[in-house]
């Protein structure tokens, strides 16, 4: 029996690839993407026009209540998604 590694080089560039096509056809669709970019170490929302904005997840307490809030900061700087 031939041993594979499936989480190998092949597989990580397949998997990348699946992401970038799904990215560009959610995009072409109209609908925003939201990922991670690991280099920056930053949530990313993307807009279909082009327009990206990094995410912030905080907490607001509220006396005894604990909120989860978003909030869009200054336009993120670059996608790390192949163009």
């Amino acid at each position: 029996m031939m041993s594979r590694d499936l989480l190998g080089d092949d597989f990580t560039a397949a998997v990348r690839a699946a992401g970038a096509r799904a990215r560009e056809e959610t995009l072409k669709a109209g609908v925003p993407v939201f990922y991670r970019d690991s280099a920056l170490g930053v949530e990313i929302m993307e807009q279909p026009d082009g327009r990206r904005f990094e995410i912030a997840m905080c907490l607001v307490y509220r006396g005894s209540e604990t909120t989860k809030c978003c909030v869009n900061s200054a336009q993120a700087p670059r996608s790390p998604w192949p163009s």
